[in-house]
């Protein structure tokens, strides 16, 4: 699975919004096991009241990418952990079935699907851990201690920035976006190109702007715009130098002029924009617009065409001296508790975003989420502060970490147990990590990990 690209059943790339048990389901599909699936999650959006995997749609976008021309797309393996990692899950096949599992579920509900997805009920709480205190050991068991974690914090990923802010942006007809009214005569109109044609009286210049704002949305206090364009001039006359080329942002707070000034050349040249506090986003929500102005020189009258294509205008992120564009971070979450030593971060695909459109965001009854509760909980939090609270809970302390081997002749015990196990007195319970089971002697290898 993890060299095996995620695609659909005619080898497809998958572009749409899939709840998480239909991607699940696409991922495991290669392997030829049309197995039933047990679910318990333990969360849910405030409002939600069935099973989350298949009530919450994902973007698939965030399993693929284009770099330098080249589509990549992440393998079946690495699409189900961008699924599953922040509702805190892991994936088993146990038992004929997948069980799909939140690591501090319990004796909690346990939902049941079919592999076709038709029939989807919710069935009785999980059974009790299993007490080893019975079984037969041999002596060769170990016990370390797995330290508490003090910080963790997490990067949510995929933010997806890479469409235009103007969707018909390189429309270089009269009806397309751009005005270039104040230009005389009017520009002709080309399908590939603006071309516009300055007849002047020195220093008359001339602006072309969008006809219209277009909304931006800050979510972090990295954002930018990123404008491109490829430019050049023809047929010149009556000038001393190439005209030149002044941008301009228009900002809810104001207007903003690059201090630099380009000149446009006989051959084409690529304009982009620099990351600067021209244009940086400022308002939490607000519109903008963008002004080409073009500048000759000379004296008296003189005339140029200025020519205009491929243009992007896209929000893009920049971090520590990098710039994202396609797909980036969007923001942190950092969580701490006292008096520990470990710190542990995570990336994750998919969590609340209050912008629509971005790959990362969940969406349920038609809305990106926002509050999520645990089982029995009224947490009313971001799913990843859920995360967090959780995972801090079960880190909160020293951790039993036991190595084992136990004489299991009845095949009791699956991979998917919670166990106990009594030692000076005190009975705690586990988490099988590890489970390998050697039929001819009956005993049965077992890594544990205690459960706060």
């Amino acid at each position: 699975m993890g060299n095996i690209e995620f695609r659909d059943e005619e080898g497809r790339l998958i572009d749409e919004k899939l709840s998480g048990i239909e991607i699940i389901r696409y991922a495991l599909a290669p392997l030829g096991l049309e197995l039933d699936f047990r679910i318990k999650l333990n969360l849910k959006p405030d409002t939600a009241s069935g099973l989350v995997l298949d009530e919450v749609t994902h973007d698939t976008r965030a399993f693929f990418r284009e770099r330098d021309g080249k589509v990549e797309i992440d393998s079946c393996l690495e699409v189900i952990e961008k699924v599953l990692t922040p509702y805190n899950c892991t994936l088993k096949q146990v038992g004929g079935m997948y069980w799909i599992e939140n690591r501090r579920e319990g004796e909690t509900p346990v939902w049941h699907a079919d592999w076709a997805l038709t029939t989807i009920t919710e069935e009785a709480n999980a059974p009790a851990p299993i007490s080893l205190d019975t079984y037969k050991f041999k002596r060769t068991s170990e016990l370390s201690m797995l330290p508490p974690v003090s910080e963790i914090t997490m990067r949510l990923l995929n933010r997806y920035m890479g469409d235009n802010l103007v969707d018909d942006l390189n429309n270089y007809w009269g009806a397309g976006p751009w005005d270039y009214t104040g230009f005389r005569p009017a520009p002709s109109d080309e399908q590939d190109q603006i071309r516009l044609t300055a007849l002047h009286i020195y220093p008359d210049h001339r602006t072309i702007t969008l006809k219209s704002d277009f909304t931006v949305e800050k979510v972090t206090d990295n954002d930018y715009l990123s404008l491109s364009f490829e430019h050049k001039h023809e047929n010149m006359t009556n000038m001393t130098d190439f005209p030149r080329l002044e941008i301009s942002v228009v900002k809810p707070a104001g207007t903003i002029t690059e201090s630099t000034t380009y000149a446009i050349t006989t051959d084409w040249e690529l304009y982009k924009s620099p990351v600067s506090n021209v244009w940086k986003i400022e308002a939490l929500t607000g519109d903008y617009n963008i002004e080409i102005k073009i500048i000759a020189t000379g004296t008296g009258a003189y005339s140029v065409e200025n020519l205009l294509k491929n243009f992007t205008l896209i929000r893009i992120v920049s971090e520590d001296g990098e710039t994202y564009s396609d797909v980036s971070f969007d923001r942190f979450y950092r969580a701490r508790q006292d008096g520990k030593l470990k710190k542990d971060t995570f990336d994750v695909f998919f969590g609340d975003t209050p912008t629509t459109g971005d790959v990362a965001a969940l969406i349920y009854s038609g809305d990106n989420t926002t509050l999520w509760n645990r089982q029995g909980e009224t947490d009313e939090k971001s799913l990843l502060n859920v995360f967090a609270i959780d995972y801090l809970e079960s880190r909160a302390d020293y951790l039993d970490y036991i190595t084992l081997s136990i004489n299991d002749d009845d095949n009791t015990i699956k991979r998917n147990n919670i166990v106990s196990l009594t030692r000076e007195g005190v009975t705690k319970n586990y988490d099988i990590l590890n489970f390998t089971k050697r039929y001819r002697s009956g005993f049965l290898d077992v890594h544990l990990r205690e459960r706060l």
